[in-house]
Protein backbone atom coordinates (compact mmCIF):
# COMPACT_ATOMS: atom_id res chain seq x y z
CA UNK A 1 0.00 0.00 0.00
CA UNK A 2 1.06 3.25 -0.83
CA UNK A 3 2.32 5.47 1.91
CA UNK A 4 0.85 8.54 -0.01
CA UNK A 5 -2.63 6.77 0.72
CA UNK A 6 -2.35 7.87 4.64
CA UNK A 7 -1.09 11.03 4.31
CA UNK A 8 -3.61 13.80 4.31
CA UNK A 9 -4.45 15.88 1.01
CA UNK A 10 -5.38 18.84 2.72
CA UNK A 11 -8.88 19.09 0.89
CA UNK A 12 -10.83 22.41 1.97
CA UNK A 13 -14.40 22.73 2.30
CA UNK A 14 -14.32 25.83 0.18
CA UNK A 15 -11.70 27.87 -1.31
CA UNK A 16 -8.35 28.42 0.77
CA UNK A 17 -8.57 31.63 3.95
CA UNK A 18 -7.42 34.67 1.71
CA UNK A 19 -3.86 36.70 2.66
CA UNK A 20 -4.05 38.43 6.19
CA UNK A 21 -5.10 42.01 5.32
CA UNK A 22 -3.00 44.92 6.92
CA UNK A 23 -5.65 45.26 9.93
CA UNK A 24 -5.98 41.54 10.90
CA UNK A 25 -5.49 38.04 10.63
CA UNK A 26 -7.23 35.60 8.06
CA UNK A 27 -9.35 33.48 9.96
CA UNK A 28 -8.83 29.59 10.13
CA UNK A 29 -11.01 27.39 8.64
CA UNK A 30 -11.63 23.46 9.20
CA UNK A 31 -9.97 21.13 7.04
CA UNK A 32 -11.79 18.21 6.39
CA UNK A 33 -11.85 14.84 4.37
CA UNK A 34 -13.81 11.45 3.77
CA UNK A 35 -12.38 8.97 6.08
CA UNK A 36 -10.17 11.67 8.54
CA UNK A 37 -10.30 11.08 11.91
CA UNK A 38 -8.90 13.33 14.61
CA UNK A 39 -8.20 12.37 18.10
CA UNK A 40 -8.52 14.42 21.13
CA UNK A 41 -7.26 13.02 25.19
CA UNK A 42 -6.90 15.30 28.38
CA UNK A 43 -8.45 14.98 31.77
CA UNK A 44 -11.54 16.32 33.48
CA UNK A 45 -11.43 16.92 37.24
CA UNK A 46 -14.74 17.53 39.71
CA UNK A 47 -15.14 18.89 43.06
CA UNK A 48 -18.20 19.26 45.34
CA UNK A 49 -17.27 21.84 47.72
CA UNK A 50 -20.82 22.57 49.61
CA UNK A 51 -20.57 22.38 53.31
CA UNK A 52 -21.08 18.78 54.43
CA UNK A 53 -20.63 17.28 51.03
CA UNK A 54 -17.61 16.46 49.62
CA UNK A 55 -17.11 14.41 46.42
CA UNK A 56 -13.62 14.57 44.38
CA UNK A 57 -13.39 12.19 41.07
CA UNK A 58 -11.10 12.00 38.23
CA UNK A 59 -11.63 11.01 34.60
CA UNK A 60 -9.86 10.08 31.48
CA UNK A 61 -11.53 11.65 28.46
CA UNK A 62 -11.33 10.52 24.84
CA UNK A 63 -12.42 12.48 22.28
CA UNK A 64 -12.37 11.50 18.24
CA UNK A 65 -13.84 12.81 15.14
CA UNK A 66 -14.32 10.72 12.01
CA UNK A 67 -15.23 12.06 8.84
CA UNK A 68 -18.46 9.88 7.38
CA UNK A 69 -19.11 12.74 4.00
CA UNK A 70 -17.52 15.75 2.96
CA UNK A 71 -19.88 18.42 1.28
CA UNK A 72 -19.62 21.28 -0.57
CA UNK A 73 -19.00 23.39 1.85
CA UNK A 74 -19.68 21.07 4.83
CA UNK A 75 -18.83 17.73 6.29
CA UNK A 76 -20.72 14.96 8.23
CA UNK A 77 -19.09 13.54 10.68
CA UNK A 78 -19.44 11.18 14.04
CA UNK A 79 -18.15 12.45 17.16
CA UNK A 80 -17.07 9.63 20.13
CA UNK A 81 -16.17 10.43 23.87
CA UNK A 82 -15.08 7.78 26.26
CA UNK A 83 -14.50 8.77 30.07
CA UNK A 84 -13.11 6.60 32.39
CA UNK A 85 -13.29 7.05 36.02
CA UNK A 86 -9.58 6.95 37.46
CA UNK A 87 -10.50 4.97 40.63
CA UNK A 88 -9.91 5.60 43.67
CA UNK A 89 -9.70 2.49 45.67
CA UNK A 90 -6.75 0.30 43.54
CA UNK A 91 -8.67 -3.28 44.94
CA UNK A 92 -11.59 -2.74 42.98
CA UNK A 93 -12.60 -3.51 39.21
CA UNK A 94 -12.18 -0.69 36.62
CA UNK A 95 -15.11 0.86 35.95
CA UNK A 96 -16.79 0.28 32.86
CA UNK A 97 -16.33 3.58 30.29
CA UNK A 98 -19.37 6.38 29.85
CA UNK A 99 -19.61 6.37 26.41
CA UNK A 100 -21.21 8.54 24.01
CA UNK A 101 -21.74 8.63 20.06
CA UNK A 102 -23.28 11.56 18.41
CA UNK A 103 -23.79 12.26 14.33
CA UNK A 104 -23.11 16.20 13.68
CA UNK A 105 -22.72 18.64 10.75
CA UNK A 106 -19.52 21.34 10.54
CA UNK A 107 -19.80 24.21 8.41
CA UNK A 108 -16.91 26.04 6.85
CA UNK A 109 -17.21 28.58 9.34
CA UNK A 110 -16.36 25.61 12.35
CA UNK A 111 -20.48 25.95 13.52
CA UNK A 112 -21.19 22.56 14.95
CA UNK A 113 -25.02 20.87 14.99
CA UNK A 114 -26.49 17.55 15.64
CA UNK A 115 -27.59 15.14 12.82
CA UNK A 116 -30.72 13.07 13.10
CA UNK A 117 -29.37 9.65 13.48
CA UNK A 118 -32.76 8.13 11.69
CA UNK A 119 -31.88 10.06 8.87
CA UNK A 120 -28.28 9.20 8.26
CA UNK A 121 -29.24 6.78 5.71
CA UNK A 122 -30.96 9.60 3.53
CA UNK A 123 -28.76 11.78 1.05
CA UNK A 124 -26.96 14.50 2.76
CA UNK A 125 -28.86 17.00 1.75
CA UNK A 126 -31.42 15.74 2.89
CA UNK A 127 -30.79 14.60 6.35
CA UNK A 128 -31.95 15.97 9.56
CA UNK A 129 -30.08 18.90 11.83
CA UNK A 130 -30.64 19.66 14.74
CA UNK A 131 -29.66 22.45 17.32
CA UNK A 132 -26.38 21.78 19.89
CA UNK A 133 -27.29 20.83 23.35
CA UNK A 134 -26.38 23.74 25.67
CA UNK A 135 -23.22 23.07 27.90
CA UNK A 136 -24.18 21.06 31.14
CA UNK A 137 -22.73 23.06 34.01
CA UNK A 138 -22.09 19.96 36.01
CA UNK A 139 -21.86 16.36 34.44
CA UNK A 140 -19.46 14.71 32.38
CA UNK A 141 -18.21 16.19 29.19
CA UNK A 142 -19.75 13.99 26.76
CA UNK A 143 -20.14 16.23 24.15
CA UNK A 144 -17.96 18.53 23.30
CA UNK A 145 -18.87 22.00 21.91
CA UNK A 146 -14.95 23.40 21.50
CA UNK A 147 -13.73 21.37 18.80
CA UNK A 148 -13.94 23.95 16.23
CA UNK A 149 -14.68 27.81 17.27
CA UNK A 150 -17.78 29.55 15.02
CA UNK A 151 -14.84 32.75 14.21
CA UNK A 152 -17.36 35.70 13.28
CA UNK A 153 -15.63 37.08 9.93
CA UNK A 154 -13.06 35.91 7.83
CA UNK A 155 -10.53 38.08 8.85
CA UNK A 156 -9.88 38.92 12.48
CA UNK A 157 -8.69 41.43 14.70
CA UNK A 158 -6.36 41.69 17.53
CA UNK A 159 -8.58 41.73 20.71
CA UNK A 160 -11.59 41.42 18.45
CA UNK A 161 -14.78 40.44 20.37
CA UNK A 162 -18.13 38.55 19.77
CA UNK A 163 -21.14 36.59 21.75
CA UNK A 164 -23.15 34.34 20.75
CA UNK A 165 -26.44 34.10 22.39
CA UNK A 166 -28.33 30.83 24.08
CA UNK A 167 -31.47 30.08 24.99
CA UNK A 168 -32.57 30.90 28.57
CA UNK A 169 -28.92 31.82 29.59
CA UNK A 170 -26.43 34.40 29.62
CA UNK A 171 -24.40 35.23 26.08
CA UNK A 172 -21.42 33.59 25.48
CA UNK A 173 -18.31 35.94 25.41
CA UNK A 174 -15.66 35.20 22.97
CA UNK A 175 -12.09 37.11 22.54
CA UNK A 176 -9.12 36.76 19.99
CA UNK A 177 -5.88 36.83 22.57
CA UNK A 178 -3.30 36.73 19.91
CA UNK A 179 -1.52 34.07 18.61
CA UNK A 180 0.60 31.01 20.38
CA UNK A 181 2.74 27.46 19.15
CA UNK A 182 1.32 24.22 20.12
CA UNK A 183 3.63 21.65 19.57
CA UNK A 184 5.18 23.42 16.43
CA UNK A 185 1.90 24.53 15.25
CA UNK A 186 0.60 28.31 15.01
CA UNK A 187 -2.71 28.38 16.52
CA UNK A 188 -4.66 31.32 17.01
CA UNK A 189 -5.67 31.47 20.98
CA UNK A 190 -9.71 32.47 22.07
CA UNK A 191 -10.64 32.89 25.27
CA UNK A 192 -14.17 32.33 26.05
CA UNK A 193 -16.59 33.98 29.06
CA UNK A 194 -19.92 33.13 30.13
CA UNK A 195 -21.09 33.71 33.44
CA UNK A 196 -25.10 34.57 35.23
CA UNK A 197 -25.52 38.10 36.14
CA UNK A 198 -25.60 36.94 39.95
CA UNK A 199 -22.17 35.40 39.91
CA UNK A 200 -20.29 38.44 41.90
CA UNK A 201 -23.37 39.29 44.38
CA UNK A 202 -25.15 35.69 44.50
CA UNK A 203 -29.15 35.73 45.63
CA UNK A 204 -30.34 33.05 47.87
CA UNK A 205 -31.90 30.29 46.10
CA UNK A 206 -30.52 31.04 42.90
CA UNK A 207 -28.13 29.27 40.93
CA UNK A 208 -24.48 31.58 40.30
CA UNK A 209 -22.26 30.43 37.43
CA UNK A 210 -19.16 31.09 35.30
CA UNK A 211 -17.18 29.56 33.01
CA UNK A 212 -13.88 30.45 31.74
CA UNK A 213 -12.31 29.07 28.38
CA UNK A 214 -9.03 29.04 26.12
CA UNK A 215 -9.15 27.03 23.26
CA UNK A 216 -6.13 27.10 20.89
CA UNK A 217 -7.16 26.64 16.92
CA UNK A 218 -4.92 25.13 14.29
CA UNK A 219 -4.52 27.92 11.65
CA UNK A 220 -3.45 25.35 9.62
CA UNK A 221 -6.28 22.41 10.17
CA UNK A 222 -9.12 25.16 11.88
CA UNK A 223 -9.66 22.76 14.90
CA UNK A 224 -8.62 22.72 18.30
CA UNK A 225 -5.36 21.62 19.11
CA UNK A 226 -5.77 22.91 23.13
CA UNK A 227 -8.40 23.26 25.07
CA UNK A 228 -8.83 24.41 29.09
CA UNK A 229 -12.03 24.92 30.70
CA UNK A 230 -12.86 25.63 34.18
CA UNK A 231 -16.82 25.45 35.49
CA UNK A 232 -17.64 27.34 38.77
CA UNK A 233 -20.85 27.08 40.66
CA UNK A 234 -21.72 29.03 44.04
CA UNK A 235 -23.73 26.85 46.87
CA UNK A 236 -27.76 28.48 46.63
CA UNK A 237 -27.39 27.93 50.10
CA UNK A 238 -24.27 29.44 51.47
CA UNK A 239 -22.88 31.58 48.60
CA UNK A 240 -19.84 30.20 48.70
CA UNK A 241 -18.20 27.64 46.13
CA UNK A 242 -19.69 25.09 45.62
CA UNK A 243 -18.66 22.96 42.73
CA UNK A 244 -15.74 23.22 39.94
CA UNK A 245 -15.05 21.00 37.18
CA UNK A 246 -11.69 21.28 34.74
CA UNK A 247 -11.54 20.03 31.56
CA UNK A 248 -7.50 20.20 30.06
CA UNK A 249 -7.35 17.97 26.38
CA UNK A 250 -4.57 18.26 23.52
CA UNK A 251 -4.78 16.99 19.70
CA UNK A 252 -3.01 13.88 19.78
CA UNK A 253 -3.06 12.50 16.11
CA UNK A 254 -4.89 12.70 12.57
CA UNK A 255 -5.23 10.04 10.41
CA UNK A 256 -6.93 9.17 6.62
CA UNK A 257 -7.50 5.46 6.21
CA UNK A 258 -7.84 4.27 3.14
CA UNK A 259 -11.30 3.65 1.90
CA UNK A 260 -11.22 -0.42 3.29
CA UNK A 261 -10.38 0.87 6.37
CA UNK A 262 -12.75 3.74 6.27
CA UNK A 263 -15.53 1.31 5.14
CA UNK A 264 -15.05 -0.44 9.02
CA UNK A 265 -15.41 2.96 10.92
CA UNK A 266 -18.41 4.07 9.18
CA UNK A 267 -20.26 0.40 9.61
CA UNK A 268 -19.73 0.71 13.31
CA UNK A 269 -20.31 4.40 13.52
CA UNK A 270 -23.79 3.60 12.15
CA UNK A 271 -24.35 0.61 13.48
CA UNK A 272 -24.02 2.34 17.04
CA UNK A 273 -26.02 5.24 16.14
CA UNK A 274 -29.01 2.93 14.82
CA UNK A 275 -28.97 0.61 18.02
CA UNK A 276 -28.76 3.86 20.37
CA UNK A 277 -31.40 5.60 18.79
CA UNK A 278 -33.55 2.17 18.80
CA UNK A 279 -32.69 1.41 22.45
CA UNK A 280 -34.43 5.22 23.21
CA UNK A 281 -37.25 4.84 21.75
CA UNK A 282 -38.04 1.44 23.39
CA UNK A 283 -37.09 3.15 27.40
CA UNK A 284 -40.53 5.39 27.19
CA UNK A 285 -42.42 2.38 26.81
CA UNK A 286 -40.62 -0.08 28.35
CA UNK A 287 -42.91 -1.06 30.88
CA UNK A 288 -45.91 -1.77 28.71
CA UNK A 289 -43.80 -3.91 26.11
CA UNK A 290 -41.82 -5.78 28.98
CA UNK A 291 -38.11 -7.46 27.85
CA UNK A 292 -38.75 -9.07 24.41
CA UNK A 293 -38.08 -5.75 22.26
CA UNK A 294 -34.66 -5.70 24.84
CA UNK A 295 -34.14 -9.22 23.67
CA UNK A 296 -34.81 -8.51 19.65
CA UNK A 297 -32.70 -5.61 20.22
CA UNK A 298 -29.69 -7.88 21.59
CA UNK A 299 -30.55 -10.56 18.63
CA UNK A 300 -30.11 -7.07 16.20
CA UNK A 301 -26.47 -6.38 17.71
CA UNK A 302 -25.08 -9.95 18.07
CA UNK A 303 -26.01 -10.31 14.08
CA UNK A 304 -23.79 -7.39 13.53
CA UNK A 305 -20.89 -8.07 15.95
CA UNK A 306 -21.29 -11.58 14.01
CA UNK A 307 -20.79 -10.25 10.34
CA UNK A 308 -18.46 -7.19 11.21
CA UNK A 309 -15.61 -9.12 13.03
CA UNK A 310 -13.52 -6.44 11.64
CA UNK A 311 -14.87 -3.87 13.98
CA UNK A 312 -13.35 -5.48 17.04
CA UNK A 313 -10.16 -3.36 16.68
CA UNK A 314 -12.37 -0.33 15.60
CA UNK A 315 -13.00 2.43 18.30
CA UNK A 316 -16.58 2.69 17.78
CA UNK A 317 -17.06 -0.39 18.39
CA UNK A 318 -17.30 0.67 22.10
CA UNK A 319 -20.52 2.29 20.94
CA UNK A 320 -22.03 -0.83 20.07
CA UNK A 321 -20.80 -2.34 23.38
CA UNK A 322 -22.47 0.47 25.36
CA UNK A 323 -25.89 0.14 24.21
CA UNK A 324 -25.40 -3.85 24.35
CA UNK A 325 -24.54 -3.53 27.93
CA UNK A 326 -27.47 -1.27 28.68
CA UNK A 327 -30.19 -3.16 26.68
CA UNK A 328 -28.78 -6.65 28.61
CA UNK A 329 -29.68 -4.49 31.68
CA UNK A 330 -33.08 -3.49 30.35
CA UNK A 331 -34.35 -6.70 29.30
CA UNK A 332 -33.81 -7.53 33.22
CA UNK A 333 -35.62 -4.41 34.37
CA UNK A 334 -32.88 -2.36 35.12
CA UNK A 335 -33.80 0.28 33.54
CA UNK A 336 -31.18 3.34 33.29
CA UNK A 337 -31.83 6.35 35.30
CA UNK A 338 -33.51 8.87 32.70
CA UNK A 339 -31.25 12.17 30.97
CA UNK A 340 -31.04 14.87 33.35
CA UNK A 341 -33.71 17.65 32.56
CA UNK A 342 -32.17 20.54 31.06
CA UNK A 343 -30.60 23.26 33.71
CA UNK A 344 -33.49 25.68 35.20
CA UNK A 345 -33.81 28.25 37.91
CA UNK A 346 -35.27 25.24 39.87
CA UNK A 347 -33.12 24.15 42.72
CA UNK A 348 -32.01 20.69 43.10
CA UNK A 349 -34.46 18.03 44.82
CA UNK A 350 -31.51 17.28 47.53
CA UNK A 351 -30.08 20.10 49.14
CA UNK A 352 -28.66 20.52 52.44
CA UNK A 353 -30.98 22.18 55.01
CA UNK A 354 -34.15 21.52 52.93
CA UNK A 355 -36.67 18.84 54.01
CA UNK A 356 -36.42 16.09 51.70
CA UNK A 357 -39.46 15.20 49.50
CA UNK A 358 -41.68 12.56 50.99
CA UNK A 359 -41.65 9.35 48.88
CA UNK A 360 -43.34 5.60 49.83
CA UNK A 361 -40.64 3.00 49.19
CA UNK A 362 -40.63 -0.59 49.55
CA UNK A 363 -38.94 -2.75 52.33
CA UNK A 364 -37.62 -5.71 50.14
CA UNK A 365 -37.65 -8.43 53.13
CA UNK A 366 -40.75 -8.10 54.63
CA UNK A 367 -42.21 -6.67 50.89
CA UNK A 368 -43.63 -3.99 53.21
CA UNK A 369 -44.32 -0.37 52.39
CA UNK A 370 -42.85 2.27 54.37
CA UNK A 371 -43.19 6.38 54.03
CA UNK A 372 -40.37 8.17 55.06
CA UNK A 373 -41.87 10.87 56.68
CA UNK A 374 -43.19 8.29 59.28
CA UNK A 375 -39.38 7.89 60.04
CA UNK A 376 -39.04 11.39 61.99
CA UNK A 377 -37.93 11.08 65.08
CA UNK A 378 -35.20 9.12 64.40
CA UNK A 379 -31.94 10.37 62.21
CA UNK A 380 -32.16 8.44 58.44
CA UNK A 381 -28.93 7.48 56.57
CA UNK A 382 -29.92 6.70 52.78
CA UNK A 383 -27.95 4.96 50.77
CA UNK A 384 -29.11 4.57 46.82
CA UNK A 385 -26.61 2.46 45.11
CA UNK A 386 -26.39 0.17 41.70
CA UNK A 387 -27.49 -3.33 43.43
CA UNK A 388 -25.48 -4.67 39.59
CA UNK A 389 -22.48 -2.73 40.00
CA UNK A 390 -19.87 -5.13 39.82
CA UNK A 391 -17.31 -2.19 41.48
CA UNK A 392 -19.44 -0.54 43.76
CA UNK A 393 -22.54 -2.62 44.67
CA UNK A 394 -20.67 -5.33 47.14
CA UNK A 395 -18.56 -2.49 49.20
CA UNK A 396 -21.13 0.01 49.72
CA UNK A 397 -23.60 -3.10 51.36
CA UNK A 398 -21.16 -3.91 53.34
CA UNK A 399 -20.06 -0.62 54.61
CA UNK A 400 -24.37 -0.20 55.08
CA UNK A 401 -23.96 -3.47 57.30
CA UNK A 402 -21.61 -2.22 59.38
CA UNK A 403 -23.24 1.09 60.03
CA UNK A 404 -26.15 -0.80 61.17
CA UNK A 405 -24.24 -3.08 63.40
CA UNK A 406 -23.10 0.31 65.04
CA UNK A 407 -25.37 2.67 64.62
CA UNK A 408 -28.34 1.29 64.09
CA UNK A 409 -30.20 1.56 67.02
CA UNK A 410 -30.17 5.75 67.16
CA UNK A 411 -30.02 6.22 63.73
CA UNK A 412 -32.08 4.15 60.19
CA UNK A 413 -29.76 2.80 57.69
CA UNK A 414 -31.77 2.29 54.49
CA UNK A 415 -29.71 1.06 51.26
CA UNK A 416 -31.99 1.62 48.25
CA UNK A 417 -31.18 -0.38 45.14
CA UNK A 418 -31.42 0.77 41.97
CA UNK A 419 -32.25 -1.58 39.46
CA UNK A 420 -33.45 -5.06 39.85
CA UNK A 421 -34.99 -6.41 42.97
CA UNK A 422 -34.41 -9.56 42.91
CA UNK A 423 -30.36 -9.21 42.77
CA UNK A 424 -30.68 -6.73 45.52
CA UNK A 425 -32.20 -9.61 47.70
CA UNK A 426 -30.09 -12.31 46.72
CA UNK A 427 -26.72 -10.12 47.43
CA UNK A 428 -28.06 -9.71 51.09
CA UNK A 429 -28.48 -13.39 51.27
CA UNK A 430 -25.12 -14.53 49.64
CA UNK A 431 -23.44 -11.62 51.72
CA UNK A 432 -25.06 -12.77 54.96
CA UNK A 433 -26.09 -9.00 55.73
CA UNK A 434 -28.87 -8.33 58.50
CA UNK A 435 -29.67 -4.66 57.08
CA UNK A 436 -32.84 -4.01 55.62
CA UNK A 437 -33.15 -3.70 51.97
CA UNK A 438 -35.49 -1.27 49.99
CA UNK A 439 -36.58 -0.79 46.27
CA UNK A 440 -34.61 2.49 44.69
CA UNK A 441 -35.57 2.29 41.52
CA UNK A 442 -38.62 5.04 41.11
CA UNK A 443 -37.52 6.71 44.84
CA UNK A 444 -34.55 7.75 43.12
CA UNK A 445 -36.48 9.27 40.42
CA UNK A 446 -38.57 11.99 42.86
CA UNK A 447 -35.52 12.44 44.57
CA UNK A 448 -33.47 13.86 41.77
CA UNK A 449 -30.25 11.37 42.71
CA UNK A 450 -28.25 11.49 39.03
CA UNK A 451 -25.48 9.73 40.68
CA UNK A 452 -24.60 7.12 42.43
CA UNK A 453 -23.37 5.87 45.38
CA UNK A 454 -25.25 8.59 47.01
CA UNK A 455 -25.18 8.82 51.09
CA UNK A 456 -28.06 11.20 52.21
CA UNK A 457 -28.30 12.00 56.36
CA UNK A 458 -31.51 13.25 57.22
CA UNK A 459 -31.76 14.94 60.95
CA UNK A 460 -34.97 13.73 63.37
CA UNK A 461 -37.14 16.15 61.32
CA UNK A 462 -36.48 15.19 58.13
CA UNK A 463 -34.19 17.61 57.17
CA UNK A 464 -30.91 16.88 55.14
CA UNK A 465 -27.68 17.47 57.11
CA UNK A 466 -24.93 15.65 54.79
CA UNK A 467 -24.50 14.51 51.02
CA UNK A 468 -21.71 12.36 50.05
CA UNK A 469 -21.46 11.40 46.78
CA UNK A 470 -19.16 8.83 45.04
CA UNK A 471 -17.63 5.53 46.72
CA UNK A 472 -13.92 5.85 47.72
CA UNK A 473 -12.37 5.65 51.05
CA UNK A 474 -12.20 8.93 51.67
CA UNK A 475 -16.09 9.41 51.42
CA UNK A 476 -16.84 6.42 53.30
CA UNK A 477 -14.64 7.89 56.17
CA UNK A 478 -16.96 11.20 55.68
CA UNK A 479 -19.75 9.39 56.00
CA UNK A 480 -19.27 7.36 59.02
CA UNK A 481 -18.51 10.53 61.00
CA UNK A 482 -21.96 12.26 60.06
CA UNK A 483 -23.66 9.21 61.28
CA UNK A 484 -21.63 9.13 63.96
CA UNK A 485 -22.56 12.95 64.42
CA UNK A 486 -26.16 12.45 64.58
CA UNK A 487 -26.58 9.08 65.97
CA UNK A 488 -25.35 10.26 69.18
Amino acid sequence: MSIHAWMLTGLLFGAPPASPAPQGEAAPSPRLEKNLEITWRGNFTEAILRPNVRAFRTYEVETRLFVIDVLEREADVAILTVIKLKPDIKTTPEPLPVTKLVLARVDAKGTLALLDPTTIAEKPEKRKLLAMPVMSMEGLPTLEPSLFVALPAATLRMSQKWDTAEDKRPAVNYRFDGFDSVRGSRTLRVLVGQQTEDWEQPVPDRPAWRRGETIWLSMKQGHAVKLERTIEKRDQESGELGFRSKLVAEHVGTMRYPERFGTDRRDEILAGARFLSEFQAMLPESGRLGSEVFEQLLQRIDQHLRGHLAGDSVPYREAIMTVKRKAEAARKGHIPPEPLPPETSEPAKILVGRTLTDVTMVELVRNESLQLSKLRGRPVLLIYYQSESARTAEPVLRFAESLYKGHGSKIYILPLAIGNSDTALKQRNEWKLSIPMLAGRDVYKQHGVDSTPCFVVLDQQGIVRHLTLGWSDENAATVQSAVEKWAK
